[in-house]
């Protein structure tokens, strides 16, 4: 194994695996373990140099006891090479609470708009959208559970192609929940 060069990674992340073989006689397999237990499969290849990226899976359990480990068959018997890695604590969450999904509101009318978000590395950022395309800045906060009064301006045309979504950064990037509503 080349790589990885140890790290700490959070669950949805991912790295790079990397390995060089030679005078092997048969596939070289690729594992990650834990407490020097197998639970992932990450492939089985005849290239004797190759990589593999891994996404840390959810159900791994935070620790620094994960190892990802490379195997094959030679002459003088099997062969195996492996690094270790981390897996962080805290999955990196992001919900709107409110409104429900779906919902249908009048111009004028005002309806409230709540989040919660749990390790995140930025403001909680709430945005209106329509097909996509973010029309109204709702709020940028701190707090990573809020809620704040929407006011369905006037001027809003009547579709259903509406949402509003929260987004922070996190350890594995940008995390982001909507819900779509209409405006009638």
């Amino acid at each position: 194994m080349t790589s990885p060069s140890g790290g700490t990674y959070a669950p949805g992340s991912s790295f790079i695996a990397a390995w060089t073989a030679s005078a092997i006689s048969g596939p070289v397999r690729v594992v990650v373990r834990q407490a020097g237990r197998e639970i992932a499969t990450v492939t089985t290849t005849g290239a004797a140099s190759d990589s593999q990226s891994i996404t840390v899976q959810s159900a791994w359990t935070p620790g620094s006891d994960y190892d990802v480990c490379a195997s094959a068959s030679s002459a003088i018997g099997a062969i195996t090479s492996c690094r270790t890695f981390s897996v962080a604590s805290g999955t990196p969450t992001i919900a709107m609470t409110s409104p429900s999904n779906g919902g249908s509101y009048a111009r004028g009318a005002t309806f409230t708009a709540a989040w919660t978000a749990s390790n995140i590395t930025s403001p909680v950022r709430v945005v209106i959208r329509r097909s996509r395309s973010e029309i109204a800045t709702a709020t940028t906060t701190g707090p990573a559970t809020g809620s704040q009064g929407i006011t369905i301006p006037s001027g809003w045309a009547v579709a259903s192609d509406y949402d509003i979504c929260a987004s922070a950064s996190s350890s594995i990037g940008t995390i982001t929940d909507c819900r779509t509503f209409s405006v009638r």
